[in-house]
């Protein structure tokens, strides 16, 4: 039955397994433990992380990792990583945090990419992914992750910092 649209109570869901399996049983099914990370094989939203149905909401991947782990429904507090990655859902790369937490990490992962690549390669990277190429492609041809290529395109973007080349996006100051 997997892509078939079935409904319940006027919600679809892409096969009978959305919303009979247990959570557990299919958070399991789509994890790739191939490497240090594992990496969810699932889908993600655009900020490169797992999302997995549970109940009639989305649920964060790596927050359900961390609930698997601990045998709980839930939880107060950030799911954060200690990779910066994303994608990794590996219990022993996260950690219940705080917003404080949480945004001292990710200060930290910028200052640790932005080390890894120069001002130029960062404008490149971020004019790039803005006219339209993939995250991931992108993140494998600077060395970074793509979560930093959306990051910079991000900051590089709101403040009018790409340079123009050719036709494409135009930002004013």
């Amino acid at each position: 039955m997997i892509g078939t649209k079935l409904s319940l109570t006027g919600r679809e869901f892409c096969s009978f397994d959305c919303f009979t399996s247990p959570l557990g049983e299919r958070w399991h099914a789509l994890v790739d433990r191939s490497g240090d990370c594992w990496l969810w094989k699932g889908a993600k939203n655009e900020a490169g992380y797992g999302v997995i149905r549970d109940g009639e909401k989305l649920a964060l991947a790596h927050r359900v990792s961390l609930r698997l782990k601990l045998g709980v429904e839930d939880f107060e507090g950030f799911a954060c990583h200690t990779c910066d990655n994303p994608a990794c859902v590996r219990p022993e790369h996260l950690y219940i945090g705080t917003h404080e937490d949480n945004m001292r990490d990710l200060s930290v992962a910028n200052s640790s990419a932005a080390s890894k690549t120069s001002w130029e390669e960062r404008k490149e990277m971020a004019r790039r992914f803005l006219l339209g190429e993939d995250a991931e492609a992108l993140a494998a041809e600077f060395n970074v992750s793509p979560r930093t290529v959306r990051r910079w395109a991000d900051v590089l973007g709101l403040e009018g910092k790409i340079p123009e080349r050719g036709v494409g996006l135009r930002f004013e100051n």
